[in-house]
């Protein structure tokens, strides 16, 4: 079993929304600190703007570990209304670092707004280890978990 600190893994993730709200609607949700607390898996705060980035403060559980992460994000690659690209990177000391990037795309369809993601999340150090068997897992269930949350939040309050 590894117990590497400077251990690496790449996990991959993607997966499409159907947002029975407005694209304006899902875009502005995306970008709001407010929303985006309330979306983000273990958020403990976050602030910022899509024009100078956020910053943010998560705990997540790793295998037998409780972990915070100081993290940073920032949108790029901005096709107003309907693609951006979020790069982000959170460190959680001992127990190693995070950095992602996620492709989002808006789409108008009937009924409302398909929301679509591709990225991939680096995690290093005693996280990706062997340690912790199902870290891709997490990972994954990380994006699925948020995007599912932004999707229940906006389409509650346009109910």
């Amino acid at each position: 079993m590894s117990t590497d600190p400077h251990s690496e893994i790449t996990i991959a993730f993607s997966g499409v929304h159907l947002i029975n709200a407005d694209r304006m609607v899902v875009w502005h949700a995306l970008q709001d600190p407010a929303a985006l607390r309330r979306c983000l898996p273990g958020c403990d705060d976050i602030s910022g703007s899509p024009e100078t980035g956020y910053e943010a403060r998560l705990t997540q559980r790793f295998g037998p570990m409780t972990v915070s992460f100081a993290g940073q994000a920032k949108i790029e690659e901005v096709t107003k209304h309907s693609v951006y690209a979020i790069r982000s990177t959170g460190y959680g000391g001992l127990a190693g670092y995070a950095q992602s990037i996620a492709n989002i795309t808006l789409t108008d369809v009937e009924g409302g707004t398909e929301l679509s993601y591709r990225g991939r999340t680096l995690l290093g150090g005693f996280q990706s280890s062997e340690t912790v068997p199902h870290a891709k897992d997490l990972a994954r269930n990380f994006a699925d978990q948020f995007f599912e949350a932004l999707q229940n939040t906006i389409e509650m309050q346009t109910a």
